[in-house]
Protein backbone atom coordinates (compact mmCIF):
# COMPACT_ATOMS: atom_id res chain seq x y z
CA UNK A 1 0.00 0.00 0.00
CA UNK A 2 1.15 3.47 -0.61
CA UNK A 3 1.49 6.21 1.37
CA UNK A 4 -0.19 9.57 0.07
CA UNK A 5 -0.19 11.86 2.81
CA UNK A 6 1.46 15.28 2.80
CA UNK A 7 3.68 16.69 4.97
CA UNK A 8 1.98 19.30 7.50
CA UNK A 9 2.53 23.19 7.79
CA UNK A 10 4.97 22.41 10.68
CA UNK A 11 7.13 20.06 9.07
CA UNK A 12 7.33 21.98 6.05
CA UNK A 13 10.07 24.26 7.21
CA UNK A 14 12.31 22.35 9.22
CA UNK A 15 14.82 21.68 6.92
CA UNK A 16 14.95 25.13 6.32
CA UNK A 17 15.74 26.23 9.73
CA UNK A 18 17.70 22.86 10.14
CA UNK A 19 20.28 23.94 7.64
CA UNK A 20 20.27 27.78 9.23
CA UNK A 21 21.18 26.26 12.83
CA UNK A 22 23.80 24.01 11.31
CA UNK A 23 25.43 27.63 9.40
CA UNK A 24 25.28 29.25 12.84
CA UNK A 25 26.81 26.41 14.82
CA UNK A 26 29.93 26.34 11.55
CA UNK A 27 29.94 29.90 11.90
CA UNK A 28 30.80 29.86 15.58
CA UNK A 29 33.39 27.04 15.36
CA UNK A 30 35.18 29.05 12.80
CA UNK A 31 35.33 31.91 14.44
CA UNK A 32 36.43 30.19 17.77
CA UNK A 33 39.51 28.80 15.48
CA UNK A 34 40.51 32.16 13.97
CA UNK A 35 40.76 33.47 17.68
CA UNK A 36 42.99 30.65 18.89
CA UNK A 37 45.06 31.20 15.77
CA UNK A 38 45.25 34.70 17.00
CA UNK A 39 46.64 33.69 20.88
CA UNK A 40 48.68 30.82 19.64
CA UNK A 41 50.69 33.74 16.99
CA UNK A 42 51.03 35.81 19.82
CA UNK A 43 52.38 33.55 22.58
CA UNK A 44 54.47 31.85 20.11
CA UNK A 45 55.88 35.02 19.51
CA UNK A 46 55.85 35.92 23.23
CA UNK A 47 58.24 32.74 23.65
CA UNK A 48 60.56 32.95 21.12
CA UNK A 49 61.16 36.80 22.59
CA UNK A 50 61.94 35.45 26.30
CA UNK A 51 64.48 32.53 24.10
CA UNK A 52 66.19 35.17 23.08
CA UNK A 53 66.30 37.28 26.10
CA UNK A 54 67.89 34.45 27.95
CA UNK A 55 70.35 33.43 25.26
CA UNK A 56 71.78 37.24 25.97
CA UNK A 57 71.65 36.92 29.92
CA UNK A 58 73.26 33.57 29.64
CA UNK A 59 75.87 35.17 27.36
CA UNK A 60 76.72 38.15 29.59
CA UNK A 61 76.74 35.97 32.44
CA UNK A 62 79.39 34.02 30.91
CA UNK A 63 81.48 36.70 30.18
CA UNK A 64 81.19 37.48 34.16
CA UNK A 65 81.99 34.25 35.08
CA UNK A 66 85.42 34.20 33.16
CA UNK A 67 88.35 34.19 34.88
CA UNK A 68 89.90 37.49 33.76
CA UNK A 69 87.03 38.61 35.67
CA UNK A 70 87.33 36.05 38.94
CA UNK A 71 90.96 37.27 39.18
CA UNK A 72 90.13 41.18 39.74
CA UNK A 73 90.42 43.05 42.75
CA UNK A 74 87.56 41.25 45.28
CA UNK A 75 86.88 43.78 47.67
CA UNK A 76 83.49 44.40 48.89
CA UNK A 77 81.36 46.61 46.46
CA UNK A 78 78.05 46.85 44.62
CA UNK A 79 78.28 47.84 40.51
CA UNK A 80 75.39 48.53 38.79
CA UNK A 81 76.04 48.28 34.79
CA UNK A 82 73.61 48.75 32.21
CA UNK A 83 74.23 48.54 28.06
CA UNK A 84 72.72 50.52 25.37
CA UNK A 85 69.70 48.15 23.55
CA UNK A 86 70.81 45.43 21.92
CA UNK A 87 68.59 45.31 18.47
CA UNK A 88 68.30 41.41 17.78
CA UNK A 89 65.45 39.92 15.19
CA UNK A 90 62.70 41.09 16.50
CA UNK A 91 62.98 43.32 19.49
CA UNK A 92 65.53 45.92 21.19
CA UNK A 93 66.92 44.24 24.10
CA UNK A 94 68.29 46.01 27.17
CA UNK A 95 70.34 44.23 29.76
CA UNK A 96 71.42 45.29 32.87
CA UNK A 97 73.08 43.77 35.91
CA UNK A 98 74.35 43.92 39.25
CA UNK A 99 77.46 42.81 40.71
CA UNK A 100 78.16 42.78 44.88
CA UNK A 101 81.16 41.53 45.45
CA UNK A 102 82.19 39.78 49.20
CA UNK A 103 86.23 38.28 49.90
CA UNK A 104 85.17 35.30 49.23
CA UNK A 105 82.66 35.50 45.67
CA UNK A 106 80.45 37.79 43.63
CA UNK A 107 76.49 37.78 43.42
CA UNK A 108 75.36 39.05 39.90
CA UNK A 109 71.91 39.80 39.22
CA UNK A 110 70.73 40.03 35.79
CA UNK A 111 67.73 41.43 34.12
CA UNK A 112 66.78 41.90 30.14
CA UNK A 113 63.88 43.63 29.39
CA UNK A 114 62.45 44.28 26.36
CA UNK A 115 59.05 46.34 24.93
CA UNK A 116 55.82 44.49 23.91
CA UNK A 117 54.28 45.32 20.91
CA UNK A 118 52.97 48.51 21.92
CA UNK A 119 56.16 49.67 23.45
CA UNK A 120 55.68 49.06 26.92
CA UNK A 121 58.47 47.00 29.48
CA UNK A 122 56.05 45.00 32.18
CA UNK A 123 56.75 41.99 34.28
CA UNK A 124 55.79 40.07 30.96
CA UNK A 125 58.71 41.56 29.19
CA UNK A 126 61.33 41.59 31.71
CA UNK A 127 63.88 38.39 32.82
CA UNK A 128 66.38 38.28 35.51
CA UNK A 129 68.46 35.62 36.09
CA UNK A 130 70.85 35.38 39.74
CA UNK A 131 74.21 33.71 40.27
CA UNK A 132 77.02 33.07 42.67
CA UNK A 133 80.62 32.58 41.32
CA UNK A 134 82.84 31.82 43.94
CA UNK A 135 86.66 32.92 44.19
CA UNK A 136 88.60 30.18 43.22
CA UNK A 137 92.73 31.15 42.51
CA UNK A 138 93.83 29.42 39.63
CA UNK A 139 97.26 28.76 41.65
CA UNK A 140 95.36 26.69 44.62
CA UNK A 141 93.82 24.54 42.73
CA UNK A 142 94.18 20.70 42.34
CA UNK A 143 95.96 20.61 39.13
CA UNK A 144 98.68 23.48 40.25
CA UNK A 145 99.49 22.52 43.60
Amino acid sequence: MRNNRRPTKLARGSSLIEALIAFIVLGLGITSLVSFQGTLTFNSSHAKARSEAANLAEKKLEELRNIDNLTEDYTTGIVTTTELPTVNTSNAYTRSWTVITTPNYKTIAMQVTWPDKSGVTTADTTLTMNTIIARVDPTQTVLNV
